[in-house]
């Protein structure tokens, strides 16, 4: 069983509420797809994880606009990253979600602890709710 991600405002705020509800968004699809594996929900898994890509899409446009207007250093770092997920993301949906539940749990895993808990925080400093 994969443990859910539960909010922790503290913990996990970018410093911009904007992105933080996006985030909290994320991590909702992202919980809704572990029910569904845990499930066998594949049907259901399929719809949440292009939910889930679409939000992801809008997300990084978002956080990507926001940086550029605090002409944050690290920004072209960051879209690179931004890349990386959205060619994983672009595999899952060519190879078809369903065969690789396991793989797409170790994405969405990682795209939270390296992601969101690294990679973004590095940022909050630089943002004041944006």
């Amino acid at each position: 069983m994969t443990k859910k991600i539960i909010w922790d405002q503290q913990k996990f705020s970018v410093g911009s509420k904007r992105l933080d509800e996006q985030h909290k968004e994320l991590v909702s699809i992202i919980n809704e797809m572990i029910d569904c594996i845990e499930n066998e929900d594949n049907a259901a898994l399929t719809r949440h994880f292009i939910n889930f890509a679409s939000k992801v899409q809008t997300h990084f446009t978002t956080e990507e606009e926001i940086l550029a207007s605090i002409k944050y250093p690290a920004l072209p770092e960051h879209i690179a990253k931004h890349r990386y997920y959205d060619e994983r993301i672009s595999e899952f949906i060519l190879k078809g979600i369903i065969c690789c539940n396991n793989r797409l749990v170790q994405l969405l895993n990682q795209w939270w602890t390296d992601h969101i808990l690294k990679e973004d925080m590095a940022y909050k400093g630089f943002v004041k709710n944006s």
